[in-house]
């Protein structure tokens, strides 16, 4: 009897695992294709319109490996870091190899990528957020690039410890997992649908730079869409504060220290850049004014500035230029100069680049 009423469920679980294979609105499976033909566009000079929810670790690879030719500079950071590009390093080849959500892991493992094909670029220019130091940031896309990571960290010598050996496994099943989930089927129902609407859930090549919906250009910048990049910043303001009136601002939270692992990592890391001979430059994203506000009064976000303090003490002994700061007033940026809590105008990014701080 119970066998019976469980085989009534096996229509509906593989009506879900259909629609989430069809829909599959954030290019989880089907072996990164998407993100192959994307690096393929991008590679070949043009801007992609139209591109959301994909595996940015998986574009990274395949862009690396279509590589022929080392980038004047590259980008690492997280989607702070994401809107830098060729407008801020004139005459030099530039490509962004920044992620959402990156971490330390991610650069190491990005960087990686670059050394293995010998595409080493002259400069690298690393966005580090606050949360770069934190133990229980809680990023793990990472994982998607696991192997790469553990060969990175073989390369700076330290080792792969506790859970994070079985982190690429893990993660590919929770990914797989994806394909049984209720959310995701709601998520898949409204992409197919989009579909038979006619609205493209594929990219297209472009010229231009901006436009109503978003941009992956060619020097791996990310635009945002009209309906991000010209909110009105009455509405920004009210969505900046809710995100400071949670629990804990993003990837911030149990942060009680410089976890003295990810500090001896990030050293490691800078002096393999330098002596692969590359030139290190630092940017530190900075807060929209409210945000900054709270990480900069509240006690439990005392490594913000603690981090920041580090970063500009590390940068002095090593002779590192550093552009931006946390703190939205060292370049005097106001409200209108961000896009939420996180993430700055281009025209703020501009004026973070125009000068390094003075150290």
């Amino acid at each position: 009897m119970f066998f019976r009423k469980l085989l009534l469920f096996v229509p509906v679980v593989l009506l879900i695992v259909i629609v989430n294979a069809i829909g599959d609105p954030a290019h989880l499976f089907f072996n990164n294709q998407y993100e192959k033909k994307l690096a393929r566009l991008l590679l070949s000079g043009k801007n992609a319109l139209n591109v959301e929810d994909f595996d940015e670790r998986g574009l990274q690879k395949a862009y690396v490996q279509g590589l022929k030719v080392p980038k004047d500079l590259v980008i690492l950071g997280s989607s702070r870091s994401m809107q830098l590009g060729q407008e801020q390093f004139p005459g030099e080849t530039v490509f962004n190899s920044s992620v959402s959500g990156g971490a330390l892991e991610d650069y190491i493992a990005i960087y990686h990528l670059y050394r293995e094909r010998d595409l080493i670029p002259r400069e690298i220019v690393l966005g580090i957020d606050p949360w770069v130091f934190n133990a229980h940031h809680g990023q793990q896309r990472w994982k998607n690039i696991f192997s790469d990571y553990k060969k990175g960290m073989s390369e700076i010598s330290c080792d792969v410890t506790g859970r994070r050996r079985f982190g690429g496994a893990a993660n590919r099943f929770l990914q797989g997992a994806e394909l049984f989930s209720v959310v995701y089927f709601q998520a898949s129902l409204k992409s197919i649908a989009q579909r038979m609407a006619g609205k493209p859930d594929m990219f297209s090549a472009v010229t231009v730079d901006l436009a109503d919906l978003p941009i992956k250009r060619a020097d791996g910048a990310y635009h945002y869409g009209r309906d991000i990049r010209l909110r009105p910043i009455a509405e920004v303001d009210r969505d900046v504060l809710k995100s400071v009136g949670g629990n804990n601002i993003y990837s911030l939270g149990e942060y009680s220290r410089l976890d003295p692992r990810y500090l001896l990592m990030f050293e490691k890391f800078v002096q393999r850049l330098r002596d692969d001979g590359v030139k290190v430059s630092l940017y530190l994203p900075p807060y929209h004014p409210r945000v900054y506000q709270v990480l900069s009064t509240d006690p439990k976000y005392t490594m913000v500035l603690a981090s920041e303090q580090y970063l500009i003490s590390f940068a002095r002994r090593n002779n590192i230029k550093v552009f931006g700061s946390y703190d939205p007033s060292v370049y005097s940026l106001t409200h209108d100069g961000f896009f939420d809590g996180m993430h700055s105008q281009p025209e703020a990014v501009a004026k973070l680049f125009a000068r390094p701080r003075a150290l």
